[in-house]
């Protein structure tokens, strides 16, 4: 389970003090402010935000850029942008991240899994054993039903659903309103268009779209590097 905050401050083995309920957000755009009301809502005390082209849509004040990271290195870090290849790009050993964050108003069952940097949005639904990787977006009532695997760096789009035994690759988009339908694997750093119905195998790299999906063109299936 995923659990809310703890306001409290622990030193390291050199004395310099960690600062346990302060989260840093990378990126300023969008999909950070909702990243950001749920982070509030389980008690995290957000200091600001890196943007290296911040559009003032946001109320956090700017720190700075992304290459600054690292100077924040006494507070957590959530990663607030929608791109799935800039979250991959962004994430490495080095850097301490918030647990996965679920938003009270989404249902996560007891035996589902929520990874370090996910984030559960709104009205989701986390069936039985199913796994959400590290840094992934669930996002509003979106559905996850029972024994699912979401690879890291995913998007699971507003009210898409997984039906059961899916697995979904790493850096995957699943579009808005997008179904895959029991016991379809789709391949890593595939796009799956808005309101596809998905009953075959996706490979790696394939984006799909229509009902039933059909491939249209290929993408890039390397992980970025920071």
């Amino acid at each position: 389970m995923v659990q809310q905050a703890k306001l409290t401050e622990n030193a390291d083995s050199q004395g310099r003090i960690w600062h346990e309920n302060n989260v840093l957000v990378i990126g300023a755009g969008g999909h950070s402010k909702v990243v950001c009301s749920t982070l509030r809502l389980l008690g995290w005390n957000i200091i600001g935000a890196l943007d290296d082209h911040p559009q003032g849509q946001t109320s956090l004040p700017i720190l700075g850029r992304l290459c600054e990271i690292d100077e924040y290195w006494n507070v957590r870090k959530f990663i607030g942008i929608g791109c799935n290849r800039l979250r991959a790009q962004i994430d490495c050993d080095t850097l301490v991240f918030v647990p996965g964050i679920v938003h009270p108003a989404s249902t996560v069952d007891l035996s589902a899994s929520v990874s370090e940097g996910a984030v559960v949005m709104a009205g989701a639904v986390i069936q039985a054993d199913s796994v959400v990787g590290r840094h992934t977006i669930v996002n509003t009532h979106a559905t996850i039903e029972h024994d699912c695997t979401v690879g890291d760096y995913c998007h699971i789009a507003p009210a898409a659903c997984l039906t059961g035994n899916v697995s979904i690759g790493q850096g995957t988009l699943i579009g808005a309103g997008a179904t895959i339908t029991p016991g379809v694997s789709v391949g890593r750093w595939a796009v799956v268009g808005a309101g596809a119905t998905v009953i075959n195998n996706i490979a790696d790299g394939q984006v799909v779209v229509g009902t039933p999906a059909r491939p249209i063109r290929q993408t890039d299936t390397i992980r970025p590097k920071r």
